[in-house]
């Protein structure tokens, strides 16, 4: 089902939102890639992510520059039907239940406007542990955005900047390296996510037994 836990608003306006029960796909964690779109060279780590209907309506009314779409079971339009196609057996099982799945990409720049280096923290169920391995389409799990307001006079004024902070995978599926293929991958469009100053990772801590009990966010804090 997935739910969704907001962090208290700093004088800033800043929060952070935990997202769990979360499919992932496409994902371009570990290294950056150049940005959707831009023809500045502008580099970004980028996944997309399927949530529950519970977990996208949790955002209702908090004025996000991002989107969730509505996975739908079938597209009439041929274009349509092709670059939603790794989602429809999700959408199909979900909608046997009678649940709606929904679609967002997730996104952090690669380092800031000063230069510094951003990252996307990785951990695995074990949230004391850093994840090596790439992430397989549909690999599930968390993940942790941080929301700021939109400056005055730029493209995002009255709407909160997100970007993605933290990833955990608790179910992680093998890497495919062809599923990332150009040809695997399809008409397959990454759109803008904002802009956050993030943070180095910490360093990498001693590792703990895993016995997928640990709570998936008590390493997720600043």
């Amino acid at each position: 089902m997935g739910k969704v836990v907001f962090s208290e608003k700093n004088k800033k306006g800043q929060f952070s939102a935990k997202a769990t029960d979360v499919t992932f796909f496409w994902a371009k964690l570990d290294q950056p890639e150049i940005k959707y779109g831009t023809k500045t060279g502008e580099k970004e780590y980028n996944v997309k992510a399927i949530v529950s209907e519970e977990v996208a309506a949790a955002f209702e009314g908090i004025d996000l520059n991002k989107e969730f779409f509505e996975l739908k079971t079938e597209y009439r339009k041929p274009k349509e039907q092709k670059k939603y196609a790794p989602y429809i057996p999700l959408a199909e099982e979900a909608a046997k239940e009678g649940k709606t799945l929904f679609l967002v990409t997730l996104t952090q720049r690669s380092e800031t406007a000063d230069g510094k280096k951003l990252f996307v923290k990785l951990v695995g169920r074990n949230p004391n542990v850093g994840l090596e391995d790439k992430i397989g389409n549909g690999s599930k799990g968390s993940f942790r955005i941080f929301c700021y307001p939109g400056a005055p006079g730029g493209p995002s004024e009255g709407k909160l900047n997100c970007s993605l902070n933290a990833v955990q995978i608790t179910d992680l599926v093998e890497f495919v390296e062809s599923d990332f293929s150009e040809e695997g991958m399809g008409d397959l469009g990454f759109d803008d996510f904002g802009e956050e100053e993030g943070s180095e990772p910490e360093a990498k801590k001693e590792e703990k037994s895993d016995d997928g009990s640990a709570d998936p966010f008590a390493e997720f804090e600043e």
